[in-house]
């Protein structure tokens, strides 16, 4: 495993001509920001749905119901990769993972991710900060082509 990829050092990829500093999301990362999501967009379901209601105590039965069936565990696992897989998600993700390093608004993300020039760049930078290119032998794979390691500063 290289040295690298253990201390999580930021590496470069360039977009739009512009170079970016990126290191790899947690898992925390990936999960914290898209289950919030998911649990977001249920309570608005449950709002939306509760509104129609007009009698207040059914409206409440049906409140208290709904939340004990809120998404959790396994489930919301696999609503949270549903949305990390869509397109919205994607821009989500690579936002983070630009955001963490560089000073970018989502704005400037929607455009690099709208280049095509930046397809196969933005596909490697995908596969680095989610970690596909680790194997399931936990082996590191070369950092992807077209990235380089930022080298750190030993602290005394």
């Amino acid at each position: 495993m290289e040295v690298s990829n253990i201390l999580n050092n930021p590496i470069t990829f360039v977009l739009s001509g512009k170079q970016y500093r990126v290191k790899r999301l947690s898992l925390l990362d990936l999960f914290a920001e898209f289950e919030v999501d998911v649990k977001a967009q249920y309570m608005d379901d449950v709002v939306d749905m509760a509104s129609r209601i007009k009698d207040i105590k059914e409206r409440t039965k049906f409140q208290c119901l709904a939340l004990k069936d809120m998404p959790k565990g396994k489930e919301l696992e696999d609503q949270s990769r549903d949305i990390m897989g869509s397109y919205k998600g994607g821009l989500k993700l690579l936002y983070m993972a630009l955001s963490k390093c560089n000073n970018i608004t989502q704005d400037e993300v929607n455009k690099i991710s709208s280049d095509p020039a930046n397809t196969d760049v933005i596909t490697n930078l995908m596969n680095y900060i989610t970690g596909t290119d680790v194997d399931l032998n936990k082996k590191a794979v070369e950092i992807p082509v077209g990235a380089t390691v930022i080298q750190t500063e030993k602290k005394t």
